[in-house]
């Protein structure tokens, strides 16, 4: 279209792990802009930290600034930023990336898009399928091609149960449920035990977006026990649940 035309013809998209085009390139006229505005394009983090800060850092368009922040690395250009979606999942970086690009978007809602993908919108599952109390609840997720094979919860807790030399019943409870969740509905294994790793790292607790780039202050001298599982799925509940969890203020 026309419109698509003019759009093309102002702003050069710039994506992570993408050699930019040269400067002197002349498929993009400046039109007489001193600075050629760009878009800079990231996506599929999926919680891989490392990843995300290696797109930062190879970006023309954002970068972090002295506290860790997230900005413009052009302050004085119409530069744009979109994110593809697929924040989370794979990687102990979820809560970081998150509240990362949220704290961007509210800084320059007008310059800075978050597209959701579906490792980014089945999160809102949790806030029914943690509640269920039975153990013979059918597959939340269809079959669909390539998909992985399927495990009921039931099957999930038999295994469970024989490692540990316990029952099935016993093994029935929260933490072993989203790890069910996460492992065979939402093909995100080992998610449970990134997010420990998380909390951690951070010193965090809880699923509320991070207000500030830099790590949660912990008294000096002190030390603070290490992750329950109990905190793990607080932290994916929060998330989803509460107003300014980072999940909901993502989506």
């Amino acid at each position: 279209s026309n419109s698509g035309s003019s759009v093309r013809a102002k702003f050069r998209v710039v994506r992570c792990a993408v050699t930019p085009p040269s400067a002197n390139s002349t498929n993009f006229p400046l039109s007489g802009m001193e600075e050629e505005p760009l878009i800079g394009f990231i996506t599929d983090t999926e919680g891989n930290f490392d990843y995300w800060r290696a797109c930062v850092e190879d970006s023309r368009v954002v970068s972090f600034n002295a506290e860790g922040d997230l900005v413009f690395a052009r302050p004085s250009s119409r530069d744009v930023f979109v994110f593809g979606g697929d924040v989370f999942d794979k990687g102990p970086g979820d809560m970081r990336i998150a509240s990362a690009l949220v704290r961007f978007r509210v800084a320059h809602r007008d310059r800075v898009f978050l597209l959701v993908g579906n490792r980014d919108l089945n999160k809102l599952r949790l806030t029914a399928e943690l509640t269920e109390s039975g153990i013979d609840v059918p597959q939340p997720v269809p079959l669909y091609p390539r998909s992985p094979p399927q495990l009921s919860y039931r099957a999930f807790l038999e295994k469970v149960a024989k490692a540990q030399g316990i029952s099935v019943e016993e093994a029935d409870g929260a933490a072993n449920r989203l790890r069910w969740i996460l492992d065979h509905t939402m093909t995100a294994n080992g998610a449970f035990e990134l997010r420990r790793s998380e909390l951690a790292m951070t010193g965090a607790r809880g699923g509320r977006l991070w207000q500030a780039a830099l790590r949660p202050s912990i008294e000096a001298g002190s030390e603070q026990e290490p992750p329950t599982d109990e905190d793990v799925v607080r932290s994916f509940l929060e998330s989803v649940e509460l107003e300014d969890g980072f999940v909901w203020q993502y989506l």
